[in-house]
């Protein structure tokens, strides 16, 4: 995932780099990755990471949409999409102002 946030490569959610679902109280460490699989994970999130790059996120703001698909591919599970405007507000992409207007608040006349 951090792949795909910073470079917006999205090869990075693609298959063969989908985790496998696990629904274990403590999820398995390898996310179900085989060895090879693994290993080219961790090499290119070190020379990204290690390189003199800017580190500059290539996806700032993923939406709701990008983020609803994101959050299926990372839990490899379907996810009700009413759920991705909830997170953007978790994640800071989205104020959790309510919008209420002035005057709205309830006074009696």
């Amino acid at each position: 995932m951090v792949l795909f946030h910073l470079t917006g490569d999205r090869r990075w959610i693609s298959d063969p780099y989908r985790p496998v679902r696990d629904v274990r109280l403590v999820a398995d460490t390898e996310a179900g990755f085989d060895e090879t699989t693994a290993a080219e994970i961790r090499l290119a999130a070190l020379d990204l990471l290690t390189s003199d790059r800017d580190l500059e996120p290539a996806v700032h703001d993923p939406g709701d949409e990008l983020l609803h698909e994101l959050m299926q591919w990372c839990l490899n599970e379907r996810v009700d999409p009413l759920y991705a405007p909830m997170m953007r507000e978790d994640l800071g992409f989205q104020s959790r102002d309510a919008g209420i207007e002035p005057g709205l608040g309830g006074r009696r006349s």
